[in-house]
């Protein structure tokens, strides 16, 4: 997470002159030392005497990292990407499908329809936040938070990363000829372009992280099924994850190839984050040093421990 938000302010900084150059270089030179910040005061027993905001710290870091460059990308992907690639993207539509799937949607397209994906396509930042916020400041198995912090990381600094590599405004933008029919407004409909406006990112299409995010929580889920929680969890998650990635398409926000790279990339994150958080362990175990993420609740010390020093983990 340090390299990612690090390796971001780099490419701003060393970007050309832009309009937004500025702006974009104050917000993400911000967010890298808020994050070098948390983990740092962690990592050096800043807040030792805290276990509870210690942990807090660090967790609130990671999240915010995640979180906050996304918010970011408005201004910096225009300054570190200028261009687009939306031309190629489509060609690539062509020569895989044999068309454009965004366009095929439109015969499925009327008010009823575009309501029901537009409350999915919206659902997918309260997928996000139900998962995220009880997992990342409520649960201390280090399998559990290990996994799911691996696989959410994964999928978004690598999706981000290659928005800056890949970058698009999709079909509704790119190609607005290929739909002479404006899509039907409505309460969701309407509730979802105010977001976009005020907070999309404007050129992340390639990978559909609207995509991937929710296929990761999905296998993630699924993985965990024996568990009360996600044996109810698993199959709602699917579910909306299938409608959200049929409202990429219906509402003409991505590229049938974006919907593909999102899919693998949500399986390939729920892959490897299946094995990263044990061989990690092991790895630290081997170091000596404590638990990758910090545990909320600490059990009280032995008597015989009593009055000892309460040390951030190395490592």
């Amino acid at each position: 997470m340090a390299a990612f938000v690090v390796a971001l302010a780099a490419a701003v900084l060393a970007a050309a002159p832009h309009p937004l150059k500025a702006r974009a270089a104050g917000r993400m030179t911000a967010l890298a030392a808020a994050v070098l910040g948390a983990i740092f005061a962690y990592r050096r027993g800043f807040v030792a005497s805290s276990p509870f905001a210690a942990a807090l710290l660090y967790r609130a870091g990671i999240v915010g990292g995640v979180l906050g460059s996304y918010f970011v990308l408005r201004d910096l992907a225009p300054v570190v990407s200028p261009h687009s690639l939306d031309r190629g993207l489509y060609a690539l539509d062509l020569a895989i499908f044999g068309g454009e799937p965004a366009v095929w949607m439109q015969h499925f397209v009327t008010p009823a329809s575009t309501e029901w994906f537009s409350f999915f396509y919206l659902s997918y930042f309260w997928l996000l936040a139900g998962y995220t916020l009880p997992i990342a400041f409520g649960v201390d198995s280090e399998a559990i938070i290990g996994e799911f912090a691996a696989g959410m990381i994964i999928v978004y600094c690598v999706g981000q990363t290659v928005y800056l590599v890949v970058p698009g405004f999709g079909p509704h933008a790119a190609f607005a000829e290929l739909f002479p029919e404006p899509l039907p407004a409505g309460r969701w409909h309407d509730a979802l372009m105010r977001t976009v406006a005020a907070a999309g990112a404007q050129k992340d299409i390639f990978p559909s992280l609207h995509t991937a995010g929710p296929v990761f929580l999905a296998v993630f889920a699924f993985r965990h099924r024996r568990e009360p929680w996600a044996r109810v969890a698993w199959p709602i998650t699917a579910f909306v994850t299938a409608n959200i990635a049929l409202a990429t398409l219906v509402l003409r926000w991505h590229y049938g190839v974006d919907v593909v790279a999102g899919v693998a990339l949500g399986i390939a994150a729920a892959a490897a984050a299946a094995v990263m958080p044990a061989a990690d362990a092991a790895r630290r175990r081997a170091r000596g040093a404590g638990p990758l993420w910090p545990p909320l609740r600490v059990s009280p010390p032995p008597a015989d421990s009593a009055g000892g020093e309460c040390q951030a983990p190395r490592g």
